[in-house]
């Protein structure tokens, strides 16, 4: 989702909700609590013709983790819509527009691995769906919606979907009717609210793909028991195994997509 193509800030919020769980379950509650006001008024807000508060708007702000440029679009966006005058009204979409452009000479100057901002990652790691077709376009072969929607089994309008919301991203490039991946790059640390949904995502394709009978396919589960003082020779032993698949993928042609999860935890 790209922030700088709204020009209702409500139809934001909406598409937020309802196209990302960056406000988690229960996203108007969640936001009633963190503006310290009753749900009721979010609902006159969102659903009806009350309108934030400047004050609002910043706090709603903060709490999506834009950047100043996004700050002062959203709040622009709420004061626009505030406005009572079409001379007011007309101030602040100008002054929108000169933002729009601001972000879109920005956007020619970021670097290769600029990392997604926070509504996009939440779209991203909501389904596995991003990363597989994303993946896919770097093969030669995927490199069209029809390709990708037979090899997925997916309908051709969901993969569509899925597309267009990578090339907005900048995770995929569209040249003609071939898609290519783009320069940004995805990563989700151990302390980001999709750290979870990302390895839960992936740990259920696991589970799917139990029923296969593709000899090049390997699940392991050992519960097992263990001296303490052999657990940092275990681990050393997989994040060796990690480098060295890390090594031969990195030199690898891209040919298929596969999937590695690798687990150690006390049971």
């Amino acid at each position: 989702m790209n922030l700088f193509e709204y020009s209702d800030y409500k139809e934001f919020v909406l598409d937020l909700v309802s196209k990302t769980k960056l406000l988690g379950r229960g996203p108007y509650a969640r936001l009633a609590e963190h503006l310290n006001v009753n749900s009721t008024f979010i609902s006159q807000v969102f659903k009806g013709d009350k309108h934030l508060s400047i004050d609002h708007a910043l706090q709603i702000a903060k709490l999506l983790k834009f950047n100043n440029l996004q700050t002062e679009y959203f709040m622009n966006l709420v004061q626009k819509d505030r406005s009572a005058s079409y001379e007011t009204k007309d101030f602040f979409a100008s002054r929108l527009k000169s933002l729009q452009k601001e972000a879109k000479k920005l956007s020619n100057y970021v670097s290769d691995h600029q990392v997604l901002d926070s509504i996009d990652q939440a779209i991203f790691y909501s389904d596995p769906i991003y990363s597989q077709v994303r993946l896919l376009t770097g093969i030669k072969k995927y490199r069209s919606a029809k390709a990708i929607s037979e090899h997925l089994q997916k309908p051709l309008a969901e993969i569509n979907d899925v597309l267009d919301f990578l090339v907005s991203a900048g995770l995929c490039v569209k040249k003609q009717n071939q898609f290519e991946m783009g320069a940004k790059s995805t990563h989700v640390s151990k302390d980001s609210p999709f750290f979870r949904q990302h390895h839960s995502n992936w740990h259920i394709k696991a589970i799917e793909n139990f029923s296969t009978s593709d000899e090049r396919h390997l699940h392991f589960t050992a519960p097992l028991s263990i001296a303490k003082k052999d657990i940092p020779e275990v681990l050393d032993s997989l994040k060796v195994a990690i480098q060295n698949v890390s090594a031969t993928v990195k030199d690898s042609n891209e040919e298929e997509v596969h999937c590695l999860l690798i687990d150690f935890f006390e049971a």
